[in-house]
C-alpha cells in the first residue's frame, strides 16, 4: 500500500503518482455497482481484486496520512 502525508485524498493530488493523471488506461472499481455506473458514462471499468482507502490518524512523528492501496482483477498492481 501507498501512504501519502496528506489529510484527505483531494489534498494528496499533487502528490499521487503521474501514473494517476496522466496514464489511466483502465478505471477499477471496488464494487459492482460502482464499475456499471462507470461504464454507463462510457468508461471501461473492471472490479477491483482488493481496493483499500483509508486515512491514517496523525502520529507524534507524523501528520495525519492517506493509505491506498488498488489491484487489478488478477490481484497484480500492473494495471497501468
Amino acid at each position: 500500500a501507498m501512504v501519502l502525508p496528506c489529510s484527505s485524498f483531494i489534498a494528496c493530488q499533487d502528490q499521487l503518482p503521474d501514473c494517476s493523471h496522466t496514464y489511466m488506461f483502465k478505471s477499477l472499481a471496488n464494487n459492482v455497482q460502482a464499475v456499471q455506473h462507470i461504464r454507463a458514462g462510457g468508461i471501461n471499468a473492471e472490479l477491483a481484486s482488493d481496493f483499500r482507502y483509508r486515512r491514517l490518524e496523525a502520529t507524534a512523528d507524523s501528520g495525519s496520512s492517506v493509505e491506498f492501496l488498488v489491484l487489478a482483477p488478477d490481484g497484480t498492481d500492473d494495471w497501468k
